[in-house]
């Protein structure tokens, strides 16, 4: 008696290839974008994976980038700020401690310029034609072996 498909798996092996395709993706939206510095917040960026089931991690940068960082009582570390104006090739205009200062007071009283168009678009990427094709390439490549080693299982039961 042949069985019928009960449940396709997933494996965290592919839903990990799928993600890291995604996440290929978003940086590569990212340097459109020039929201590049030194990197390190498209670095952060990793796929976490389990059967059926993943996710993607990264620093909480990467929420300013797509949202911006609204106004607010605290002002941003103006140390960071610095460091981003050194990394940052496409920063004009003098890079020093007063400036850095200067760029944090701006952003805690009106927020950041991305704030201020209303977020990047950098998360839409995720909702494209791009990604839901390459999604179902590398997943619907895993679900057709899942299937045919399940199909090749009940066979070698009939034997």
């Amino acid at each position: 008696m042949l069985h019928s498909v009960s449940m396709i798996i997933v494996s965290a092996e592919a839903i990990e290839k799928a993600l890291n395709v995604i996440i290929d993706i978003v940086v590569n939206r990212y340097d459109e974008l020039d929201m590049r510095a030194s990197g390190k917040t498209a670095d952060s960026l990793e796929a976490r994976a389990w059967d059926n089931h993943g996710e993607i991690w990264g620093d909480k940068t990467f929420e300013y980038l797509a949202k911006g960082r609204p106004p607010s009582e605290k002002r941003p570390p103006v140390d960071a700020i610095f460091q981003w104006m050194l990394d940052k090739r496409s920063f004009t205009g003098p890079k020093t401690k007063s400036m850095a200062y200067a760029i944090a007071t701006s952003i805690q009283q009106e927020g950041t310029s991305w704030h201020k168009q209303g977020g990047s678009d950098i998360l839409e990427i995720l909702l494209s034609d791009e990604v839901n094709e390459e999604i179902e390439n590398v997943l619907g490549e895993a679900i057709v072996i899942s299937v045919q080693e399940e199909l090749m299982r009940d066979l070698n039961e009939i034997k």
